[in-house]
Order: structure tokens, then C-alpha cells, then sequence
């Protein structure tokens, strides 16, 4: 069942560190900062963060939508409260569950996008910014940068230049919130169930199942 944010403090925390672009999954942040700061956001990253929020947070898929609506520029009612509908599988069919890793190693493979949106990872090459969270001391040591694994209360990022949040001349970037569902297999295959049920831990590889012909269209995912 999706977790409730008003009822479930673990869901509620996640929820605002998805909303704030502060998940520690690099992909999702960017798009929901992008979102954030212009209104605007591409239709495959509507896919990605609407997936990530309902199949990855099991979070209730209206929450998302309801916040689209408040952010989004080319906001339509129909279009947005039924692409989340189909985003969270409610209208038949397959279930459209996206490898976030894998979508940023497909699309955007040396990280432009990613640095445009998050400065924190600016020192960070790729591939390893897709999952930085597997940076060893020395990598995060040249990259000067932190993975803050507090936990505490999520922080709207408030410094987008080079560098973003500093703590001792390093950038400060989250550890990544811990997933729920079936994990994919580092990076080699599809999504769903091509890994192990229940796994919980920041997820591989893998592209995202196919997307339906209801997801194609503006105003909302």
C-alpha cells in the first residue's frame, strides 16, 4: 500500500526532500530543482520523478500531483491528475517503474545535465556522479565534497553556484533515501522485477518499463 505523508514520518521526511530535489538520487534531484526554479520541467523527467516518488518511496501517487500542480508552468488538470494516475499503475496494464540510474548513464552520460541543476556535484566525472553515494574517501576528497548522512530535517537548497552548501570548503550533497521494491541489477538489465524483492537500498542500472501512450502529452507528467 502507498505510504501516506500526513500519517507516516518517514514518508513525510521523503516526501519533502523529494519535493526539494534533496534525495540524494542525483537524476531526481536535478529534475524536482529544475521544477523548483523555473516551472518547467522535460517530459522524461516528469516520468522519472513520478516513478522514483510512487514505485521507489512508495509514497501515494497524489501527493506528487498535487505538487506538480503547484509548480508547473504548463499545469493541466486532466493531462496531470491522469498521467500520475497511469504513472502509478492504476489504469492497467504494465507497471512503469524507471531505473533512475540508468536513465541519467542513457541520457545524459557525462553529467551535463546534472551539474546544471546540482553545483554540489560540479568536481564529481562521470559515470560516478550517477551514483555518488559509492564515491570512495579519496574521490570525495578530490571532488571536495560531503555526503551528509544526518538524516535530519531536509533543507531546501539555497546556494546554486559552485560549490552549493559548504561545510569546511567542501560542497555538501545527501546521502540517498533508501528505496523499497524490487532492485535492478546494476545497470545490465530493464526494470520491475528483474532483481530481488524487498532489497532496500539506493537502486542500479536498468532502463525503465515501457510508457504508455497516455504519458506522451504536457500539462501534468
Amino acid at each position: 500500500l502507498p505510504r501516506l505523508t500526513q500519517r507516516d514520518r518517514e514518508a513525510a521526511r521523503a516526501f519533502e526532500a523529494w519535493k526539494a530535489g534533496m534525495t540524494g538520487h542525483p537524476l531526481v534531484d536535478a529534475n524536482m530543482r529544475e521544477l523548483m526554479l523555473t516551472g518547467f520541467m522535460s517530459n522524461r523527467g516528469r516520468q522519472n520523478v513520478a516513478s522514483f516518488l510512487v514505485h521507489d518511496l512508495a509514497i501515494d501517487w497524489r501527493a506528487g500531483a498535487d505538487w506538480f500542480e503547484s509548480c508547473l508552468l504548463d499545469y493541466d488538470t486532466s493531462s496531470n491528475w491522469g498521467n500520475w494516475c497511469a504513472a502509478a499503475a492504476l489504469m492497467g496494464g504494465r507497471v512503469n517503474r524507471f531505473n533512475i540510474v540508468k536513465q541519467s548513464r542513457d541520457y545524459d552520460p557525462e553529467g551535463a545535465y546534472l551539474k546544471t541543476w546540482l553545483p554540489e556535484l560540479a568536481n564529481v566525472p562521470a559515470p560516478q556522479i550517477f551514483e555518488p553515494w559509492k564515491l570512495s574517501s579519496a574521490m570525495l576528497e578530490a571532488a571536495k565534497l560531503e555526503i551528509d548522512h544526518s538524516q535530519g530535517p531536509v533543507r531546501a537548497p539555497s546556494v546554486f553556484e559552485p560549490g552549493g552548501e559548504t561545510s569546511g570548503g567542501k560542497a555538501v550533497y545527501p546521502a540517498p533515501l533508501p528505496t523499497s521494491g524490487y532492485a535492478f541489477d546494476g545497470g545490465k538489465s530493464g526494470g520491475g522485477k528483474s532483481g530481488k524483492k524487498g532489497k532496500k537500498e539506493p537502486q542500479g542500472g536498468g532502463r525503465g518499463y515501457r510508457v504508455p501512450s497516455s504519458m506522451q502529452g504536457g500539462g501534468g507528467i
